[in-house]
């Protein structure tokens, strides 16, 4: 005699399945910390001079 098989859908398959409603929300082991600019000091560097500052010191020195 033959045994007839269920059709097993994964849960993950269906449409309208939302993996975020199992886990809890998420929580950054590194905090965001903001930090105060000097008086003066521009936000962000724009163009070459953004590359200028990322360079280390012996870069380009003749």
């Amino acid at each position: 005699m033959k045994k007839s098989r269920r059709r097993v859908v994964r849960l993950s398959d269906a449409e309208d399945y939302d993996r975020r409603a199992d886990t809890d929300e998420f929580i950054s082991a590194i905090p965001d910390v903001v930090v105060p600019l000097e008086d003066g000091e521009e936000d962000q560097l724009q163009g070459l001079a953004f590359w200028k500052d990322q360079m280390p010191p012996h870069y380009g020195a003749s």
